[in-house]
């Protein structure tokens, strides 16, 4: 699955400290940067 030059290399779902259901989207670009997509964030790149 992937958009544009971006493509998810994984997913990971999992329950917080009090129960609240969240997730994590690891995204890899075809020039090797990785971002991150959480429950309530972003990142740039890691």
């Amino acid at each position: 699955m992937g958009t544009g030059d971006w493509h998810i290399v994984m997913l990971i779902d999992a329950a917080d400290t009090e129960g609240k259901a969240t997730y994590q989207q690891i995204y890899q670009h075809q020039d090797g940067r990785k971002a991150c997509v959480g429950s309530e964030y972003c990142s740039d790149s890691v």
